[in-house]
């Protein structure tokens, strides 16, 4: 007891980390706004601090948790800065007693990771869309067809709000949002999942739903000014909405985006998807595949991947990174709290 208490003592400060200024989004939107990466938009929301690189011209988003420094996926700019920037947060998270990860990596920068001294583990898969080659002819798009069907049958409809027209449907917006909120307990999820900030909301396409003149459900859709890949955000639906609302709201928002030349959506990550297990399995993948087969009290790994499965993705590999021997479990255990948000009341406080 005295020795873990004399290494308490002497051990680094654990280091406190202070949420970015308006100034520094400002710079992260800049940034932002001339790559393809969507999901980097996630770091307007303004609840992850920003590292950037020494030029200026790149960042990575990271939170902390404990001892845990997590940055959420790779770096946000010049590829050639990316190496900078995670050895920065690896020293930076070393110099107060800490250990570095990297959560949701893209398979092509492991090297950089590797190179790190980081060690890796598959966390998921990502669905893409290619929307060039998305239609709704052939008999495995007859689920969509039929979604499409039953919302003109019962005067549902669809429409993609530009940024600049969103402030106006802030109250029907956030209707929608608040009556899903309180059927889930008022739990607001962040970090790795888009959340209905009304600043971060504004700076979206936002598909909404209305079955006749009543608003019933919303999809925000993040995109940069490349104009080639886009991610969808924020899903919201009233309790009374028909069970085919979601399925129709994303088809509906493909169709608009390959109308306007996209060429991908993103609909996020399938957490544990894709982890086979086999008898030379390492022990994370058999621990995850448990997980997946028996997880869906904790949470709906295989709902998830089931519902984005209907659009026909393409399915990427993700990654965490992290270091010390232990590290990438501690770190996953540090971002389903991260992820997990808090408890909010309304969308207007």
């Amino acid at each position: 007891a005295l020795g873990i208490s004399l290494w308490q003592l002497l051990r680094a400060a654990p280091g406190r980390i202070q949420l970015p200024s308006a100034q520094e989004l400002l710079r992260a939107e800049l940034i932002i706004r001339v790559q393809a990466r969507s999901a980097a938009m996630l770091a307007l929301m303004g609840d992850k601090r920003l590292l950037f690189s020494a030029s200026g011209e790149s960042f990575l988003m990271y939170a902390k948790r404990g001892r845990s420094w997590i940055a959420l996926f790779d770096p946000v700019g010049p590829r050639e800065e990316w190496p900078e920037l995670v050895w920065r947060l690896v020293e930076l998270a070393d110099s107060h007693g800490g250990r570095a990860g990297f959560y949701q990596v893209c398979p092509e920068s492991l090297p950089v990771y590797l190179d790190a001294g980081l060690r890796v583990v598959k966390v998921g898969e990502e669905a893409l869309i290619h929307l060039d080659r998305f239609s709704l002819e052939g008999p495995k798009r007859y689920g969509l067809r039929q979604a499409l069907k039953r919302a003109e049958r019962d005067g549902v409809s669809f429409e993609l709000l530009p940024c600049e027209r969103t402030p106006a449907q802030r109250d029907c917006l956030n209707q929608i949002s608040d009556s899903w909120l309180a059927s889930r307990r008022g739990i607001e999820r962040q970090f790795s999942v888009a959340a209905f900030e009304p600043r971060f909301i504004d700076r979206q396409l936002v598909g909404l739903g209305r079955r006749g003149a009543m608003p019933i459900a919303l999809v925000t859709c993040m995109t940069t000014d490349s104009q080639s890949e886009a991610t969808v955000g924020v899903m919201r639906q009233v309790p009374d909405a028909p069970p085919y609302i979601m399925e129709f709201m994303i088809t509906r928002l493909a169709m608009e985006l390959k109308a306007r030349n996209f060429t991908a959506l993103s609909l996020g990550m399938a957490p544990l998807a894709g982890l086979v297990r086999t008898p030379l399995s390492s022990r994370w993948h058999r621990m995850a595949g448990l997980l997946w087969e028996h997880g869906e009290p904790i949470y709906n790994f295989q709902g998830l991947r089931s519902f984005k499965s209907k659009f026909r993705p393409a399915w990427e590999p993700r990654y965490l990174a992290a270091s010390g021997a232990i590290g990438p479990f501690i770190h996953l255990a540090d971002v389903a709290v991260l992820a997990g948000g808090r408890t909010r009341r309304s969308s207007a406080v």
